[in-house]
This record gives structure tokens, C-alpha cells and sequence, in this order.
């Protein structure tokens, strides 16, 4: 006598299960696409954003010709070397988060595998949902984490165009004022 414990699946029309993966491929397209180059667009910009900060920063160094003063130079000379440390390693960070992440690439190597498994063309169809279904689940976790790690770049960029403007400003009125 089979075990009365495990429900049996109820037979489903075919046509709802192709609709169900039919879905299920268009999820996990989001997932190991979409979703991947909006992160990867995100990146860019970062990668933009910080190398503009450390070109403008180098250019404030350039033009005020910091090695000549001394005294209250070296505050805005500080400021200026930190947000160019922080810009730095937010490029260094976007680029290492630009490599491919390790996401699972869902294809069927041989179809015969899911007809060979199911006693019904609902149990095949079930089995292949399932397999599209938790292969986009660990590629959703994958994003998640990415997404994670690039959402911490941001506030590092936020501070390093704060001390850049300060060091700018701070540049700015000291050589206005002709301090030394």
C-alpha cells in the first residue's frame, strides 16, 4: 500500500502548466539579465563618478601647488587627499564588483531526462518548473548580495564629493586671503 502521507499532485491541464513556465522563463530571464545589467549600469556610473573625483582632485593639487605653503594648507590639503583615498577605493570596489558573479545558467542538456523521470506529461512539465524555479531562486540570492555590496559604494562616493567640495572651498578662500 503506497504512503497515504504524501499528497499526490492533482493532474493540471497542460496548457496551465505551459503557461506557468512560460512565466517562470520570463522570471528567470529577470534574474540572470535584467537585473545584471542594471546592476553592471549602476557600476559604470560609480566608476565615472569616482575617477571624475580623483582627475578634479588632482587638478585642485595642481593648481594650488599645496607643497609651497605650509600651515593652514595642510587642512584642506588632508581634506583633499582623503577624498581622493576614498574615491580610489570606491573605483577599485565598483571594478571587483564588475566581474561576472557566480550565477547558474539553467539549459537542458538532453531533454529525455525529464520524460524518462515522469509517469505523466504533468509530472515532467512539474519537474522542469521546478528546476527553472530553484535555479532562479539562487540566482535572485546572487542579486541580492551584489545589490548589497554595490549599495555600499554609494555613501563613500556621497562623502568623498563632500570633502573634495570642502577642500575646494577651503583652497579657494585661503588663496584668496593670501595666507601663509
Amino acid at each position: 500500500m503506497e504512503n497515504e502521507s504524501e499528497p499526490k499532485p492533482k493532474p493540471v491541464d497542460s496548457s496551465v502548466l505551459e503557461k506557468v513556465i512560460d512565466f517562470c522563463l520570463l522570471n528567470f530571464r529577470t534574474y540572470i539579465a535584467d537585473i545584471r545589467s542594471v546592476q553592471i549600469e549602476l557600476l559604470k556610473t560609480y566608476l565615472w563618478i569616482s575617477s571624475f573625483l580623483v582627475t578634479v582632485q588632482l587638478g585642485v593639487f595642481e593648481y594650488f601647488k599645496p607643497e609651497k605653503h605650509s600651515g593652514l594648507y595642510f587642512i584642506p590639503f588632508c581634506l583633499g587627499v582623503s577624498s581622493l583615498i576614498l574615491s580610489l577605493w570606491v573605483f577599485a570596489l565598483a571594478l571587483l564588483n564588475l566581474r561576472v558573479p557566480n550565477k547558474e545558467i539553467f539549459f537542458i542538456d538532453d531533454p529525455e531526462v525529464y520524460f524518462n523521470q515522469a509517469n505523466s506529461p504533468d509530472q515532467c512539465l512539474r519537474a522542469f518548473i521546478y528546476d527553472i524555479d530553484k535555479t532562479s531562486r539562487k540566482n535572485f540570492a546572487t542579486d541580492i548580495e551584489t545589490g548589497k555590496k554595490i549599495r555600499k559604494l554609494a555613501s563613500p562616493l556621497i562623502v568623498s564629493i563632500i570633502i573634495l567640495i570642502f577642500s575646494a572651498i577651503f583652497y579657494y578662500f585661503l588663496g584668496s586671503y593670501n595666507f601663509h
